[in-house]
């Protein structure tokens, strides 16, 4: 077998070799390479040590990464490769990082403290393939299995648990039987896991193409690291296709709290919403087609029925139950980045705004969250309102029964699944949805007499008359609607 490594990685190679030392691409660059896929880095492992890899490199640029640990980072043309020195690790103290790392000239000891066969492997031109632990085999199966005694591994360094998961989301590879219960015996020592590597591996995991049977068969393991999915009904989780990262994390938090998951004997509670389906609802639950007003009030309580799932996802703000509230208390425990935390926050308070299938309601949703936030809405609504069974469409009783998963939610109706193209259409005629967009300004509306905060008041009250199609945005037509308005 031979894989194809870029010059640059070949000098490395190759310049170790000829001053006696055996050099190798080692980790997940090889199992990409076998799999057909271009490595996003390559890692190199080495018996020389720190001080002989300076000596041999002294002519390019090189970084001290981590010499302690046995890493000197070789730059060739912009690019960094990071060099490690053969090491073993010493005791894990922390469940996180060694108190001291020993190296060794001996290959196999650096591969043994490795977590997965599939990472465990590595590759010169010189040795070929170096697979001890059947590296190569698990990956032809689909298999994540740890290196050695599982639970060993994972005592360790807790990080690999998440790191098991992401692979298995991000590869589509099922946790072998040992791994994954070695996983869930060992999901404690989750808690000293830091919430920003925590965020990496959650959010690579949620990318990835099999992320929604990880998250449904390892909820438990991962509500340690994320105390708030202990509250989120993994078993009613829809298909996440088509839907990004970052989309799939607010998905999560749309769906109703397992803490208002009370099933009612003789009847189960399912959602009649014709703001998201855009059907007729049933004449008992007529009230609901009252949308949330943008302060937040609450619906009208639907008596004596227990609370409908779409009306419990958005209850009131003062009551702190609010999908957004909920999703961001978790989004700022993990260390998100403030951009993502407000971005989410503005998708989740819109999601259930009224959608009368006219341009007025996709205008709405553009000023308020932007084209990008306005297609996240609409495909969450598309996806909440499908009545797909294999796709484990939202059920509505707190378990996974298949009496429960027979309560979906609506059927998607074609006019609510066209709603992406309506606003694709929408977007390419430049609609006005910002006060940047009137065709007023300032200095106009001043020139009517208006002063101070009134000048600002008057062109919100255009701009929302402009969305809602009261008046046409032209400079004429909207002095004159003020003028009427007074």
């Amino acid at each position: 077998m031979e894989l194809t490594l870029s010059s640059d990685v070949l000098y490395i190679i190759e310049s170790l070799e000829k001053h006696g030392h055996r050099a190798d691409v080692v980790g997940g660059c090889v199992r990409d390479f076998l799999m057909g896929k271009a490595p996003f880095d390559i890692d190199i492992t080495t018996s020389a040590t720190p001080e002989q890899m300076k000596e041999i490199f002294a002519s390019v640029r090189t970084v001290e990464t981590g010499v302690k640990h046995g890493t000197l980072t070789v730059v060739l043309g912009g690019t960094p490769y990071e060099v490690t020195t053969y090491r073993v690790d010493g005791e894990y103290a922390d469940h996180r990082h060694p108190e001291e790392v020993i190296f060794t000239e001996t290959l196999s000891e650096d591969l043994a403290r490795r977590d997965f066969t599939v990472n465990a492997m590595c590759y010169s031109p010189k040795n070929g393939l170096t697979d001890l632990y059947g590296g190569r085999e698990d990956l032809e199966k689909g298999i994540i299995r740890a290196v050695g005694e599982a639970e060993k591994r994972f005592t360790e360094d807790a990080l690999r648990i998440l790191r098991g998961l992401r692979f298995s989301a991000t590869l589509g590879f099922e946790i072998e039987e040992k791994t994954a219960a070695a996983m869930r015996k060992c999901a404690y020592l989750l808690s000293f896991v830091s919430a920003e590597r925590v965020l990496v591996e959650w959010r690579k995991l949620l990318g990835g193409k099999d992320a929604r049977r990880v998250l449904t068969e390892f909820s438990e393991v991962l509500s340690v690291a994320i105390p708030a999915l202990k509250e989120i009904p993994m078993h009613a989780l829809p298909s996440m296709e088509g839907l990004t990262a970052e989309e799939r994390m607010l998905l999560l938090f749309a769906l109703p709290p397992l803490s208002h998951h009370e099933p009612q004997s003789g009847s189960i509670s399912c959602v009649q919403s014709t703001h998201i389906t855009g059907g007729e609802a049933d004449p008992c639950h007529e009230s609901q087609r009252d949308s949330i007003s943008r302060t937040a009030h609450p619906p009208r309580p639907l008596s004596p029925e227990p609370p409908s799932e779409r009306e419990v996802a958005r209850k009131s703000v003062t009551e702190g139950e609010t999908a957004a509230s909920r999703f961001e208390a978790c989004a700022l425990a993990l260390r998100s980045d403030r951009a993502t935390v407000r971005r989410g926050v503005q998708i989740l308070s819109h999601l259930y705004d009224e959608d009368t299938g006219a341009d007025e309601s996709l205008c709405l949703l553009l000023h308020y969250v932007g084209e990008d936030g306005a297609r996240s809405i609409l495909r969450l609504r598309a996806l909440l309102s499908s009545n797909e069974p294999q796709s484990g469409a939202l059920s509505c009783a707190h378990n996974a029964s298949a009496e429960a998963d027979s309560c979906l939610l609506r059927t998607a109706r074609p006019s609510h699944l066209c709603r992406l193209d309506d606003l694709e259409a929408l977007i390419e005629k430049h609609p006005c949805t910002s006060l940047s967009d009137l065709a007023v300004d300032g200095q106009a509306i001043a020139s009517l007499g208006y002063k101070g905060k009134a000048i600002g008041e008057a062109l919100s009250r255009l701009l929302f008359a402009v969305m809602g199609g009261c008046v046409k945005n032209e400079r004429e037509a909207l002095i004159a609607y003020l003028c009427t308005e007074e």
